[in-house]
């Protein structure tokens, strides 16, 4: 179960990162004089790495997601009309009517202290949501970014489970640190057992329970791999460090998590469409339009999986200008 610090960094993360491609696109805009389409991903953990979907737009504005196979828990097989990846476009109506109320969002500046977790209705909502729910009435709507922080291991993304994602990031993360500390120890470690039997011909010397300890570590198969009769390939080492630094397994296991992440908004779309909840797409994240009244009564099936805080309005470039601090530019 997450905590309040780890719900703030998490929160906070999304809107650096949302805060970053958009200054980005502005830096490339400018000195390439042309605009360039790119996504945004939030924790983060979920750090949320991206996939680029090509699409395409008609004259009405309406886009199309190229087709990617995606088995679903039930074993179902469903193309992107079921589970839209990285892009929202298939979700909710093009146009919210929001009868000319006035609409809150998150102007704060991001402070730890806007983003406490609290429970109001049998619902996590942030405390700066808590605040503006509780001194506004009806004739408001609060612009809500519904969060999903669970993740369900069982989920199936192009072929296999999130925690078989998991399994293969984690194994690629400590090949990629034995093959750092070998480069450092496979100098020494190619003498062998003369480490702490009398010493390698350099004078070095190693304790017999050390010695033990690091081949353990490393793997018989791993060190024979590396180390043959007596020679240290370090190029070796060095050429497979480096064909390991885009990080595949990382990033697949992200790419499969973007894919929950949106599956589980796409369940949400179902039940807001259910209640008449209006909400729309901005930038592959669903913001609802709701009054207390709404919120409250929204019902949901898993209501314990959601946290909800009020959404920044990233189509107003003002509202970025609150969270750039000097630490962005750095």
């Amino acid at each position: 179960m997450k905590n309040t610090k780890d719900y703030t960094q998490e929160i906070l993360r999304i809107s650096n990162e949302k805060i970053q491609n958009r200054k980005r696109k502005q830096r490339i805009a400018v000195t390439l004089c042309m605009c360039l389409a790119i996504c945004a991903v939030a924790g983060g953990a979920f750090a949320l790495p991206k996939l680029i979907n090509n699409t395409s737009e008609n004259s009405s504005g309406s886009h199309e997601t190229e087709s990617s196979s995606v088995v679903q828990d039930n074993g179902n097989t469903a193309g992107t009309d079921d589970i839209p990846f990285f892009s929202g476009a298939d979700i909710g109506s093009d146009e919210v009517i929001l009868d000319d109320k006035p609409v809150i969002w998150d102007d704060s500046v991001g402070s730890s202290e806007d983003y406490g977790i609290c429970e109001w209705h049998g619902k996590s909502v942030s405390i700066r949501l808590y605040d503006e729910l509780e001194k506004n009435d009806e004739n408001v709507l609060f612009a809500v970014s519904p969060t999903n922080f669970n993740i369900d291991n069982d989920f199936v993304y192009s072929g296999k489970t999130l925690s078989q994602y998991a399994a293969d990031r984690e194994n690629e993360y400590l090949l990629i640190n034995k093959l750092g500390m070998i480069l450092k120890e496979g100098d020494s470690l190619r003498y062998g057992e003369l480490l702490y039997k009398g010493g390698a011909p350099n004078g070095e010397k190693w304790a017999e329970s050390f010695y033990h300890e690091r081949v353990e570590m490393y793997g018989e198969e791993f060190l024979e791999t590396y180390i043959v009769d007596g020679e240290f390939l370090k190029d070796k080492v060095q050429a497979d460090l480096d064909a390991m630094s885009d990080r595949t397994a990382s990033n697949l296991y992200d790419e499969a998590v973007e894919a929950y992440r949106l599956h589980t908004i796409k369940e949400l779309a179902k039940a807001l469409d259910e209640q008449g909840i209006r909400y729309e797409m901005i930038k592959d994240y669903l913001v609802m339009y709701v009054t207390e009244t709404e919120l409250a009564q929204l019902s949901l099936s898993q209501p314990s999986q959601w946290h909800f805080c009020l959404a920044v309005d990233f189509n107003q470039p003002q509202d970025f200008e609150n969270y750039i601090t000097d630490d962005t530019d750095k």
